[in-house]
């Protein structure tokens, strides 16, 4: 019997694909090195007044912003925790009256602060209960 021969490696790439392939390698390890992961929403919790999904889209529609003030702080090395629970204290009126740090990144004021700032302009649809209630985030990274 002859010996078998080895199956082709799949189509070759050009040099121009080798070194795009290359590039676009090196920019992904350099987006993971440099702190560029995505922030991601993993819980939310209301309480009285508001409904879920109000509250849910409100977080979305403004989480680039949430992002960007985590990823800034985080390149700056003000932060290290890879998951924040966030408390906000939405006022009669639907605007956030006090943020703060639950749990996670509770030593780095930086991202207390961050966070308030960044919350502050949010409008939140009305607490039906017409008294301040509490919307609880958990932010991964």
């Amino acid at each position: 019997l002859a010996p078998l021969a080895a199956a082709p490696a799949g189509p070759r790439l050009s040099e121009g694909e080798r070194k795009m392939s290359e590039k676009r390698a090196a920019s992904d390890a350099s987006e993971e090195d440099s702190g560029k992961q995505a922030v991601v929403l993993e819980a939310l919790k209301v309480t009285g007044g508001f409904l879920l999904s109000e509250i849910r889209r409100v977080i979305e529609i403004h989480m680039e912003k949430i992002e960007a003030c985590l990823k800034t702080l985080r390149k700056k090395k003000k932060f290290s925790s890879r998951k924040i629970v966030l408390k906000i204290e939405i006022g009669k009126d639907g605007k956030p009256v006090r943020v703060r740090i639950h749990k996670g990144a509770k030593a780095e004021e930086a991202v207390e602060t961050c966070l308030s700032k960044t919350l502050a302009a949010v409008a939140f649809p009305r607490p039906s209960t017409r008294k301040p209630e509490t919307v609880t985030l958990t932010l991964l990274m």
